[in-house]
């Protein structure tokens, strides 16, 4: 609604320093609207054909520091169970063809959201008047990583990225992100 109003007084005709003031408005209605949300990029090495690898273990390391051991369990158990409905066989041995290594990186940001109040046009200009809300959000980054036990080149990684304000909508989305990685990665041929 706010970025509709604003649209409006734009289209009207004003001087520049007042449109601009107005398309920076914009900006400001169109980042505070976008709440909690999940991003998720996959890329591979180009050159290494990822769905002929046949089995996989999980590498022994460092998860980040801030996944408990709860935590762990769980995305090891998530990422197992799809590396299997990938077609992927679970080899707990020392001789995978490929090892899995995630990790998860948190933060925490605070931004400030300006909202506008109310508008007042006069023949030469707009006044504007305006509320300020801060926020905090929790932005965490998990990184999923098939690294070919062999050469130890990492050949495919998955990033999911949630942003949230509410920390079981995180949970819930970064959930929806592992899902969503596990499509990403590649089916085994059989």
């Amino acid at each position: 609604m706010a970025l509709l109003v604003v649209h409006r007084l734009y289209k009207m005709k004003w001087t520049p320093d007042v449109r601009a003031l107005l398309g920076s408005l914009a900006i400001v209605c169109l980042l505070s609207a976008c709440g909690n949300k999940l991003v998720v990029r996959t890329t591979s090495d180009g050159t290494t054909d990822v769905a002929g690898y046949e089995t996989f273990n999980f590498l022994k390391k460092d998860h980040g520091q801030f996944l408990s051991e709860v935590g762990i369990r769980r995305v090891r158990h998530e990422l197992g169970k799809g590396m299997v409905s990938r077609g992927y066989r679970y080899d707990p041995g020392a001789t995978p063809d490929v090892v899995v290594h995630y990790y998860l990186y948190l933060s925490k940001q605070t931004r400030v959201v300006e909202t506008p109040a109310y508008y007042t046009a006069i023949s030469s200009g707009a006044f504007v008047t305006s509320s300020a809300d801060s926020t905090t959000d929790r932005e965490g980054t998990l990184i999923v990583d098939l690294i070919d036990q062999k050469t130890h080149k990492h050949v495919w990684r998955g990033q999911a990225t949630v942003v949230s304000d509410d920390y079981s909508e995180a949970k819930k989305l970064m959930l929806a992100g592992i899902q969503e990685l596990i499509s990403r990665i590649p089916k085994r041929r059989q």
